[in-house]
Parts: structure tokens; C-alpha cells; sequence
């Protein structure tokens, strides 16, 4: 699949750009509700940090 003399095709990477897109679609409500968590604390933690 990978031939390093030509690098990858266009067709390749659109493959590649949307199975990642699907996979996120996927995984994206489980991850959502996780990553605002974690940002909320995060935010949280620079808040208390400079404000």
C-alpha cells in the first residue's frame, strides 16, 4: 500500500482523511462529554493559576 518512491496518492489520503472523519463520527458523543471534562479542569487549573 505505502510505496515511498511515489508517496502517497490523493486518492490515498482522501481514503485515509475518511476513515478518520468516520471514526471520530463514531467515538465523537463518548468523547465529547469526556474532552469537556477535561478541558473544564484544565481551564479550571489556568484560571486559578493567573487569575
Amino acid at each position: 500500500m505505502w510505496n515511498n518512491q511515489r508517496g502517497s496518492t490523493t486518492v490515498e489520503w482522501l481514503g485515509l482523511a475518511t476513515i478518520a472523519v468516520l471514526v471520530i463520527a463514531l467515538l465523537l458523543p463518548q468523547v465529547r462529554g469526556t474532552a469537556g471534562d477535561i478541558w473544564s479542569n484544565v481551564a479550571g487549573q489556568f484560571n486559578g493559576f493567573f487569575g
